[in-house]
């Protein structure tokens, strides 16, 4: 999802009283796709905060493993 919704974006928000059953299905998908948007985007978010720590915890890995590597090598250089 590329995009952020605003609250006038959907249609049930034009009528104060969305919580009330509608005569109109469309009206009423409209309300429940705007419900479940905001826990699919809340989702989203929770998996790009953890695909991000994912990448640090592994860059932070190899530069962990080739810096001992260096000193490795200076160490066993100074012999």
């Amino acid at each position: 999802m590329s995009e952020k919704y605003f609250h006038d974006d959907f249609a049930c928000n034009l009528n104060k009283n969305y919580n009330q059953e509608y005569s109109d299905p469309v009206i009423a998908k409209n309300c429940q796709y705007r419900d479940e948007l905001q826990n699919v985007q809340r989702q989203e978010g929770n998996y790009e905060d953890v695909s991000s720590i994912y990448f640090r915890n592994w860059l932070q890995l190899t530069n962990l493993v080739v810096g001992c590597a260096v000193l490795g090598v200076v160490l066993y250089r100074q012999k």
